[in-house]
């Protein structure tokens, strides 16, 4: 009987697998995807721009995929992710796919960009390090403060870390899309950081580049203005 219910508790989990690829986003803002086989037994992980190559592990709940290492937990429409028995990002919800207009967004290139003012806001990240707010210890969370309210319908954050267990620079890329702006269609901004004593993140420089929606400025970003 407990053999029965193992085999139909994989049949469910091979049958949630169907759509080959999930997208999460966790509350602290990391992104992150995976993709299946058809038989739902291995998966790809694709986490802070490493691939790693991960195979179903038999577990009493969800459905959980590990190469020894790193883990992908999912349950319901949530998902963990684990470094042997420490849990590295929790509370990662399942996001809808992007859409083909959103895709080619990630995929179009920067020609030119901006270098933007920082020294005023590692300023400004030295004096809430020094009241104890937290955000400063997420190279993420700091970069959103960096930019501010988006006004944008579309967001798509990736996050590179060096190394990427206790990590001293992070490199977190920003696109930004549709916007009441109706000149402007999307924003890119690349933003490399360093990680100081007690955990702390400050910039090491930020750009920025504009996608237009008409002109000659709308198959790539660049720093110009949009018409």
């Amino acid at each position: 009987m407990k053999t029965l219910l193992i085999l139909l508790m994989l049949s469910a989990a091979t049958s949630a697998l169907a759509q080959s690829k999930l997208n999460f986003k966790c509350d602290d803002g990391t992104e992150f995807w995976a993709s299946f086989n058809k038989s739902g037994s291995h998966a790809d992980l694709h986490y802070e721009g490493e691939v790693f190559k991960l195979a179903r592990v038999v577990t009493a709940s969800g459905e959980k995929f590990s190469d020894g290492n790193y883990s992908l937990w999912m349950k319901g429409n949530e998902a963990s992710l684990w470094i042997g028995e420490r849990k590295i990002r929790d509370s990662c919800g399942e996001r809808s796919a992007l859409s083909p207009r959103e895709q080619e967004m990630l995929h179009l290139p920067v020609r030119s960009f901006t270098e933007l003012e920082i020294a005023w806001f590692n300023e400004h990240i030295a004096e809430a390090a020094a009241r104890g707010e937290t955000w400063t210890l997420n190279p993420i969370a700091t970069v959103e403060r960096f930019l501010d309210a988006p006004g944008a319908a579309f967001e798509n954050i990736t996050c590179s870390k060096t190394p990427i267990e206790s990590p001293r620079q992070a490199t977190v890329t920003i696109i930004r899309g549709w916007f009441a702006d109706d000149s402007l269609r999307a924003t890119w901004h690349r933003i490399e950081l360093e990680r100081m004593d007690f955990g702390r993140w400050k910039l090491s420089s930020a750009s920025r580049a504009y996608l237009c929606q008409r002109g000659n400025q709308t198959e790539y970003f660049s720093a110009d203005l949009c018409p």
